[in-house]
Protein backbone atom coordinates (compact mmCIF):
# COMPACT_ATOMS: atom_id res chain seq x y z
CA UNK A 1 0.00 0.00 0.00
CA UNK A 2 1.23 3.26 -0.96
CA UNK A 3 0.43 6.24 1.32
CA UNK A 4 0.37 10.33 1.60
CA UNK A 5 3.84 11.22 3.46
CA UNK A 6 3.43 10.69 7.54
CA UNK A 7 5.98 10.21 10.12
CA UNK A 8 8.14 8.15 11.85
CA UNK A 9 10.86 8.65 14.72
CA UNK A 10 13.51 6.62 15.59
CA UNK A 11 17.02 7.62 17.64
CA UNK A 12 20.42 6.95 16.91
CA UNK A 13 23.82 7.41 18.97
CA UNK A 14 21.31 9.57 21.53
CA UNK A 15 19.92 11.96 18.62
CA UNK A 16 16.08 11.58 17.61
CA UNK A 17 15.08 11.66 13.99
CA UNK A 18 11.42 11.99 11.94
CA UNK A 19 11.37 10.09 8.93
CA UNK A 20 8.86 11.21 6.24
CA UNK A 21 7.03 7.59 5.31
CA UNK A 22 6.41 7.70 1.41
CA UNK A 23 5.45 4.12 1.35
CA UNK A 24 5.07 0.68 2.98
CA UNK A 25 3.43 -2.24 2.41
CA UNK A 26 3.14 -5.58 4.77
CA UNK A 27 5.49 -8.36 4.45
CA UNK A 28 6.36 -10.63 7.06
CA UNK A 29 10.02 -12.39 6.53
CA UNK A 30 9.08 -15.65 8.28
CA UNK A 31 12.68 -17.60 9.07
CA UNK A 32 13.80 -17.88 5.90
CA UNK A 33 16.72 -15.09 4.28
CA UNK A 34 15.22 -13.07 1.64
CA UNK A 35 17.28 -10.84 -1.20
CA UNK A 36 16.40 -7.22 -1.06
CA UNK A 37 16.76 -4.68 -3.70
CA UNK A 38 16.07 -1.03 -3.38
CA UNK A 39 15.94 0.56 -6.79
CA UNK A 40 16.19 4.61 -6.70
CA UNK A 41 16.42 6.29 -10.60
CA UNK A 42 15.58 9.63 -10.26
CA UNK A 43 12.83 9.92 -8.19
CA UNK A 44 11.55 6.99 -8.78
CA UNK A 45 11.87 4.44 -5.86
CA UNK A 46 11.51 0.67 -6.25
CA UNK A 47 11.52 -2.10 -3.82
CA UNK A 48 12.13 -6.06 -4.77
CA UNK A 49 11.77 -8.78 -2.44
CA UNK A 50 13.26 -12.15 -3.65
CA UNK A 51 13.14 -10.66 -7.25
CA UNK A 52 9.31 -10.10 -6.53
CA UNK A 53 8.64 -6.01 -6.95
CA UNK A 54 6.59 -4.73 -3.74
CA UNK A 55 6.40 -1.42 -3.63
CA UNK A 56 7.10 1.89 -5.84
CA UNK A 57 6.83 5.21 -4.70
CA UNK A 58 8.08 8.86 -6.15
CA UNK A 59 10.40 11.22 -3.96
CA UNK A 60 12.58 14.07 -4.72
CA UNK A 61 14.23 14.60 -1.64
CA UNK A 62 17.63 13.19 -1.73
CA UNK A 63 18.27 13.35 -5.22
CA UNK A 64 22.06 15.31 -4.55
CA UNK A 65 23.07 12.45 -2.80
CA UNK A 66 23.60 11.12 1.06
CA UNK A 67 23.99 8.76 3.20
CA UNK A 68 22.57 5.43 2.96
CA UNK A 69 21.91 3.19 5.67
CA UNK A 70 19.84 -0.24 7.18
CA UNK A 71 17.07 0.51 10.21
CA UNK A 72 14.69 -2.32 11.72
CA UNK A 73 11.39 -0.67 13.85
CA UNK A 74 10.34 -3.38 16.14
CA UNK A 75 12.45 -6.30 14.80
CA UNK A 76 15.85 -7.87 14.46
CA UNK A 77 17.37 -7.35 11.53
CA UNK A 78 20.11 -9.90 10.39
CA UNK A 79 22.06 -9.09 7.18
CA UNK A 80 24.56 -11.69 5.17
CA UNK A 81 25.80 -8.96 2.86
CA UNK A 82 25.42 -5.43 1.46
CA UNK A 83 26.04 -4.15 -1.71
CA UNK A 84 25.64 -0.51 -3.16
CA UNK A 85 25.80 -0.54 -7.26
CA UNK A 86 25.31 2.22 -9.58
CA UNK A 87 22.15 1.71 -11.82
Amino acid sequence: MIIEKGNIGGSFAGSYYVYDVIAQTPFNPGNSWHKYRLEAKGTTIRLLIDDKQVLQANDSTYLSGGKLGLNSYQTQLKVKSFKVLAI
